[in-house]
């Protein structure tokens, strides 16, 4: 299936199935000739690849899906990492649903071909961005030399010989005498750019893993995400838990801030050593208990900020009773944007129909197998509002086996407190979130 991790050659005749591939663009891409999309696949490399991605893109919306399905199939027969690192990015960013979903599908064909979750492939493909061991790079302008560092979101910023921070190296000057120094920013540009895509990927990755419960080995932490050149940096601001089996049976728990070349310390500033079958996780703060505003207090005492909300996270409980229950009743009736549901769908919420009046006539999101959060607002608009409405209220949010619809409680529904705790307080914060101002849970009023 895939030659994943082909080292590129540049003896293959890329040219020759390139001139062959644009010669069947210029006749139209007549279907009889798709063939040579999968001599591509055969003998294309990275440049083929920077060729294929943006038609890839574009394609479906020209009426040309099928022909983004065969782009797809030829990256992962290119299977170089450059191609995955592609095809990884088509998958949430590409411009069709269809296209994203297909190449979400060759992401996962690919990692189980190889033995690996689709997330386990995805930490091998981050790029090192050339940085390096110690994640870090000068821009050297001849007179200047700017040493780059990257902030908790992965931005990269550059300090002079003074020490003086700046967002990014100053245009080369007369002081500037290096004929490599124009070249030079510009690699700063690219840099940024490329720190960026990386970022938006990895780190709503991180926090959804973070909610999920995703577990490491210590060396495919130590390697893919401690000791990356540019993850690195942003691991170090996070605090993680390691958990490993000790003697007499007993599990070892303990959470630690990573820190450069391997160390790491507990929430008390002791030296975590951790052994080669202990298992690493991102606990959400509800998990961290008693050691939650040790590590607040020490990560504020010297102003650590952090790439998402971890340590700041809100914390949420069902209330008495509603462990019992599928509805959650404290919600039915508060008022609510009707932009919530572009809120919601960033937070992984699924959008179900809208009404004739352009309310969404519910909401879901997953939290378990055939378990689902479902948000049903009201549909009809206030009285003399003929048209769209800014807002609306709640007519249900309810635990049920799949999303859509609304029906009345059932016995045999599932209940809240069958949720993990963490799951509930995700939800809980998501529906707080998307209340109007001066709005509050009904038992609260």
């Amino acid at each position: 299936m895939s030659r994943w991790w082909r080292p590129a050659s540049p003896a293959r005749p890329r040219a020759f199935v390139e001139a062959l591939f644009e010669r069947w663009r210029l006749m139209g891409m007549p279907p009889a000739a798709g063939w040579v999309m999968a001599a591509l696949g055969v003998l294309g490399d990275e440049g083929t690849v920077r060729l294929l991605v943006p038609l890839i893109d574009v394609w479906p919306g020209e009426g040309g899906h099928h022909r983004a399905v065969q782009g797809l199939d030829a990256l992962t027969a290119i299977g170089t990492e450059e191609a995955l690192r592609a095809l990884h990015g088509l998958s949430p960013r590409g411009r069709f649903a269809a296209s994203r979903r297909r190449a979400g599908e060759r992401m996962v064909e690919v990692a189980a071909g190889l033995g690996l979750s689709d997330d386990q492939l995805a930490d091998r493909l981050v790029p090192d961005l050339g940085l390096d061991a110690d994640g870090s790079t000068v821009i050297d302008h001849g007179g200047r030399r700017f040493v780059v560092g990257f902030d908790e979101r992965l931005t990269p910023f550059v300090v002079d010989g003074t020490g003086h921070r700046w967002a990014a190296p100053p245009k080369p000057g007369a002081r500037d005498n290096d004929p490599g120094a124009r070249s030079e920013h510009r690699r700063f540009t690219a840099l940024r750019r490329e720190a960026r895509t990386v970022a938006v990927e990895r780190l709503a990755r991180w926090e959804r893993e973070m909610v999920e419960g995703r577990r490491w080995s210590r060396a495919e932490f130590h390697r893919y995400l401690a000791e990356h050149p540019l993850l690195g940096h942003a691991v170090r601001r996070l605090v993680w838990e390691g958990r490993e089996e000790c003697h007499g049976g007993r599990e070892r728990v303990v959470s630690f801030r990573p820190g450069p070349g391997g160390t790491g310390v507990d929430a008390y500033g002791r030296p975590v050593e951790l052994g080669g079958h202990a298992v690493i996780r991102l606990p959400h703060p509800l998990e961290l208990g008693e050691e939650l505003p040790v590590w607040r207090a020490r990560f504020g005492a010297v102003g650590t900020l952090q790439p998402f909300p971890q340590l700041a996270r809100p914390i949420h409980r069902l209330w008495p009773g509603e462990e019992r229950a599928s509805r959650l009743r404290r919600f039915e009736g508060v008022r609510v944007s009707t932009a919530a549901p572009a809120e919601l769908t960033r937070r992984g919420w699924e959008r179900g129909e809208p009404s004739d009046h352009g309310v969404e006539r519910w909401l879901s999101r997953r939290v378990g197998p055939g378990r689902y959060v479902v948000i049903n607002p009201e549909e009809s608009p206030p009285p003399g509002e003929p048209g769209p409405v800014a807002e609306c209220s709640l007519r249900a949010v309810r635990l049920a086996d799949s999303p859509g619809g609304d029906r009345p409680e059932r016995e045999a529904d599932p209940r809240f407190g069958d949720l993990e705790p963490v799951i509930v307080s995700e939800v809980l914060t998501d529906l707080m979130g998307i209340l109007l101002p001066g709005e509050e849970p009904m038992a609260e009023r």
